[in-house]
């Protein structure tokens, strides 16, 4: 059943699922990792998402659900790492708000040949939700199989009396669709002579 207020609706997500993924130009590991790893922490957030198409013909497909409780930061940045080879990811993107530098120094440290970008939010998990919830009612992103934890995360996000527990799996989506879909594509770098 769907949540008042909530950003996403069962009937949203089922619309938007897909049995098989298209070829992907593009595919990132967004990690939303936690500020402890004991079993009662908040989970690691780790999504797997890939896009196909540019511009505004492109779509997301979220692809793995990887998500971790209680682990370690090097059992999580392993998992990541084995990720990232295993789907040919183009890098993990992982919020970097609770671990900062330690994030970036874990990787170089474990996993060196992992292309790491980071994001530090500045908004609420719930604001940066909205603009990728609409992407979704615009039928631009899909979900390849069926993910209930994620799910379950993202229909009770934005809810009225939602509970308080961390939408670490929707953060690290959010993230994901964020980068691969609205961040403006760089702009062309040029040289002086």
């Amino acid at each position: 059943s769907d949540f008042p207020g909530a950003l996403w609706s069962r009937d949203i997500l089922e619309k938007g699922r897909v049995k098989t993924k298209p070829n992907l130009s593009k595919i990132v590991i967004a990690i939303d990792p936690p500020v402890t790893s004991h079993q009662s922490s908040d989970a690691c957030g780790i999504i797997v998402v890939g896009r196909s198409g540019s511009g505004s013909e492109a779509k997301a497909y979220v692809l793995q659900d990887a998500t971790v409780q209680g682990a370690r930061p090097d059992e999580w940045v392993n998992l990541a790492a084995k990720l990232y080879h295993v789907w040919g990811a183009h890098y993990v993107l992982a919020e970097i708000n609770q671990g900062g530098d330690m994030i970036q120094t874990m990787f170089n440290t474990l996993q060196a040949d992992v292309a790491v970008r980071t994001v530090y939010a500045t908004k609420s998990k719930a604001v940066r939700a909205e603009p990728v919830a609409l992407l979704y009612e615009r039928s631009r992103v899909h979900h390849v199989g069926h993910f209930p934890e994620l799910e379950d995360e993202l229909c009770l996000l934005g809810a009225e009396n939602s509970p308080k527990t961390s939408p670490d799996r929707a953060d690290a989506l959010v993230w994901a669709v964020t980068d691969l879909l609205l961040k403006p594509p760089a702009a062309p770098q040029i040289r002086g002579l």
